[in-house]
């Protein structure tokens, strides 16, 4: 008798332990299952706050002439000014990195961060971001470098403004089509673009310029899933210009092409 107590005590032992081990593995997989519910959960989170965009490439392809190269012929000795070079002379100066925020009424607006002095890589890309919907009319020349992107707000550095004539009440000429389910505006305008690397101040060489020109834009309604979320957006612009400028304390006389292509629509 003593023989079987021992043996049913033991024996009861053991399955308590194996209760405890059972009820152990049960928590461990009841908290890993609800770990990859939060998991999926955030990856699939479609609520987060966002702002919409319509996001084109931005190219500057300018040729300048100066007095720097005495030599050879003036169109030998144009100086190229590209989107590129444009991105590596705001490197290291002040940007923004531009997130999205909540206003009052609890709606997504883009939001300029606190400033950063950020080098870009020869990778970073210059865009024209255009806020869509309840944000038409927000504008950004961004520089968007690294991994995860970040778009780095460089608006400071540019004016984009279209030239009028006194007493005519308006500054473009416009065409609609006819089209009420896909509504196409063309509009021509001169329009005038600035730059200045060092107008939020800092050391270097100065290289800037003012340059205007014949520019054609075409605007047209941004939809997602045929849903009409904006009437009316630069899907393309393309400028003929030319003007004068600065390139390290030496005149400079410009010409080329300035133009926002390749629109998607994006939401960030």
């Amino acid at each position: 008798m003593h023989e079987l107590r021992v043996r049913c005590e033991g024996q009861a032992a053991a399955n308590t332990q194996e209760s405890k081990m059972k009820r152990i593995v049960g928590w461990a997989t009841t908290g890993l299952l609800i770990l990859a519910a939060l998991q999926m959960r955030a990856q699939t989170n479609t609520n987060a706050p966002s702002v919409d965009y319509l996001t084109s490439r931005l190219q500057f392809t300018l040729k300048g002439f100066t007095n720097s190269d005495t030599t050879g012929t003036i169109e030998s000795s144009a100086a190229r000014l590209n989107s590129k070079d444009i991105i590596q002379l705001l490197s290291g100066r002040l940007s923004f990195p531009l997130e999205t925020i909540l206003n009052g009424d609890e709606n997504p607006i883009p939001h300029r961060a606190a400033g950063a002095m950020t080098n870009f890589s020869p990778s970073a890309k210059l865009l024209l971001l255009q806020a869509l919907g309840t944000n038409h009319g927000a504008n950004f020349v961004v520089v968007r470098d690294g991994r995860p992107a970040v778009d780095y707000d460089v608006s400071d550095y540019f004016t984009f403004s279209k030239r009028g004539f006194e007493s005519t009440g308006t500054n473009q000429v416009v065409r609609t089509t006819t089209n009420p389910n896909n509504p196409i505006t063309v509009a021509a305008y001169l329009q005038e673009v600035t730059f200045d690397n060092l107008i939020n101040g800092g050391g270097g060489d100065r290289v800037a310029f003012r340059v205007a020109g014949f520019t054609k834009e075409r605007r047209a309604p941004v939809k997602v899933k045929q849903e009409v979320i904006d009437d009316s957006a630069i899907k393309d612009l393309q400028s003929d210009v030319a003007g004068t400028g600065s390139l390290a304390d030496n005149f400079m006389v410009l010409r080329g092409t300035i133009a926002a292509t390749g629109s998607v629509k994006e939401s960030k």
